[in-house]
């Protein structure tokens, strides 16, 4: 039974193991995705700001320069404040991911936690209906083994009786068995 029992505790164990692994694979692939859009969207930004700053340089050259700059310029201020939004979705994603992993973590502890709480209990029980069982089959073959030597006790008087006895002690001698109990106390299974 306890072998039963741990063999199905390693197979549950196995398989959330294996779903575990494979849940932290997805999270790991899209961790790693998500780095790489940070990565890319870092360096966007800084070739953003390098390029605005070469034509902050240039501003002064002409006034249809500094339109056409200006104009530039308020594009690139524009896919940089999209830039930087991005970014910060990324961030919260990133961050929502690592408190879901660390949810993740703590639930599979706790449910580690309560199997094993839950087959301990189911092995406690157990002994304790096996001790039962064994002291009822130790009760039974007590009381057998009374009945059987009393009834052999009982044999050996009557022939003993019937050889050597006189007619009256014949006769005590059946009034006796009248009185002798026929039978035999029940013993608490409890």
């Amino acid at each position: 039974m306890e072998l039963q029992i741990k063999q199905e505790r390693d197979k549950i164990l196995t398989e959330k193991a294996v779903k575990e692994k494979h849940m932290r694979g997805q999270l790991d692939t899209q961790l790693e995705e998500k780095e790489k859009q940070l990565h890319d969207i870092l360096t966007k930004q800084q070739e953003l700001e390098t390029q605005m700053n070469a034509l902050n340089k240039v501003k002064t050259i002409t006034k249809q320069e500094n339109e056409r700059l200006l104009k530039e310029k308020e594009e690139l201020e524009a896919l940089l404040s999209h830039s930087q939004e991005t970014l910060e979705a990324s961030r919260m994603y990133i961050q929502q991911i690592q408190i879901h992993q660390q949810e993740v973590t703590k639930e599979r502890a706790r449910a580690v936690v309560s199997f094993s709480e839950s087959v301990a209990a189911q092995k406690d029980s157990l002994q304790i209906q096996l001790a039962i069982l064994k002291d009822i089959n130790k009760r039974l073959r007590d009381d057998k083994d009374e009945a059987e030597a009393t009834q052999a006790r009982m044999n050996q008087s009557r022939m003993t009786n019937r050889s050597n006895s006189t007619p009256l002690q014949k006769k005590s001698f059946v009034s006796k068995i009248q009185h002798y109990p026929t039978t035999f106390p029940a013993n608490d299974s409890n």
